[in-house]
């Protein structure tokens, strides 16, 4: 399958880090975004730990692991959505927080993007 479409998540926690790992094990190309370092690592580590976890119950080949991975570019620039085709919000529960998610990510995709 081709990674035609740009899928961005934004939030590496639990339900981020499962859904862009979920979008980039169906082939889709996905960009992880949170608000620091520390926080992409953590979900990365979530996503690695979970796809290995796979492995080892015999689910999951190295080979899509490591294709899995590969798909998912993981940073704290929001800048990096700006030509993503459909946005995920996966922020937690805050309102504020939403809003503030929100209002970024209309200043930086395009109008063809689905947040």
């Amino acid at each position: 399958m081709t990674a035609k479409f740009k899928i961005g998540v934004v939030g590496a926690g639990n339900m981020g880090a499962g859904i862009a790992q979920k979008m980039a094990q169906e082939g889709l190309k996905v960009t992880l975004v949170d608000v620091t370092k520390e926080q992409v690592a953590r979900g990365l580590s979530l996503i690695n730990r979970t796809l290995h976890e796979g492995m080892e119950r015999g689910i999951l080949t190295k080979r899509q692991i490591e294709e899995t991975l590969g798909r998912i570019h993981a940073t704290e620039s929001y800048e990096a959505l700006k030509e993503a085709d459909l946005v995920v919000e996966a922020v937690f529960e805050n309102i504020d927080v939403k809003g503030v998610v929100f209002k970024k990510l209309d200043a930086i995709c395009d109008e063809k993007t689905i947040l």
